[in-house]
């Protein structure tokens, strides 16, 4: 289940080779477009049109905090991870 309504969830967090993204679909009829940033404001990936429940690789990246903008429309929703 995820929790609140119209948030999206990724796991596992803390992350190794890859992340999944999830999102009520009823919410959000659209596919959104996926920034992963660094906590140093340096954008690592773009994605568009992530499907629901998509992993997210992210072997190659350096360990640190990250955060991904996940933009639906003319709504976008923040989440942070950390690679290991």
């Amino acid at each position: 289940m995820l929790p609140g309504v119209g948030s999206h969830e990724i796991y596992p967090n803390p992350a190794m080779d890859q992340i999944v993204v999830e999102w009520d679909p009823l919410l959000y009829q659209d596919l959104p477009d996926i920034s992963m940033v660094h906590v140093s404001g340096r954008t690592k990936r773009t994605y568009t049109e992530v499907q629901n429940g998509s992993s997210l690789f992210v072997n190659d990246l350096s360990q640190g905090v990250y955060c991904l903008s996940i933009q639906h429309d003319d709504r976008i929703d923040y989440r942070k991870f950390i690679k290991e």
